[in-house]
């Protein structure tokens, strides 16, 4: 992964400026959200979350209008304005980095259900990381894994590295890579993993 990382990089940068679907003619969407609701840093309902929030004002913008050029420089363009509900300033990179920060603390919580603690972490292995959950999931969380999606994309374009703390499953997936039917269920559930083995050598 560390092979020609300066190599890969830029050829990634040029790939993400090349695809620029916003144009400088045209304006940014904003959204605006209301700290009120997560005061003290906990959230009532998860309609309440920065994640929800955003997800519901952005849901009619189209992901192209979300394709800007890769930050760079003391003024970089972002996807989407911010602004919080009582304040003059908004848009600004200080706004944009807390916004990402607290979405990806309520994504880790059990305030949103998109994300679900990794089983394995009950014995202690990979404690603290994350798997997409598997349970079965509805229309409007559905909704919120697309927009889920695009904020990686986002992210990446923004240059603003996220705290998910994911299994390596997640991004293989991400990436089309396949799957490792031990190492990776071993990762995620390791007691599921001991009782398939267990199925496996009943002779």
């Amino acid at each position: 992964g560390l092979i020609f990382y300066d190599t890969k990089v830029t050829v990634m940068n040029r790939v993400l400026n090349a695809t620029v679907q916003r144009t400088a003619d045209h304006a940014a969407p904003e959204i605006t959200l209301d700290p009120l609701e997560i005061v003290g840093g906990e959230i009532r309902s998860s309609e309440n979350s920065y994640f929800c929030q955003a997800a519901r004002q952005l849901a009619c913008v189209p992901s192209s209008q979300l394709c800007v050029k890769l930050a760079s420089g003391g003024d970089p363009t972002y996807a989407f304005n911010i602004r919080f509900t009582g304040e003059e300033v908004h848009g600004t990179s200080g706004s944009f980095r807390h916004f990402l920060w607290q979405v990806c603390k309520e994504l880790q919580s059990s305030s949103l259900s998109l994300l679900l603690l990794c089983p394995s972490s009950a014995v202690n292995k990979n404690k603290g990381k994350y798997i997409l959950t598997p349970s079965p999931i509805t229309y409007a969380e559905e909704q919120l894994f697309h927009f889920f999606g695009q904020l990686l994309g986002i992210a990446i374009r923004a240059d603003v590295p996220l705290p998910l703390d994911l299994l390596p499953s997640f991004w293989k997936t991400l990436v089309g890579e396949p799957l490792d039917p031990d190492v990776d269920l071993q990762e995620a559930d390791i007691l599921t993993y001991n009782y398939v083995k267990k199925f496996e050598n009943v002779s």
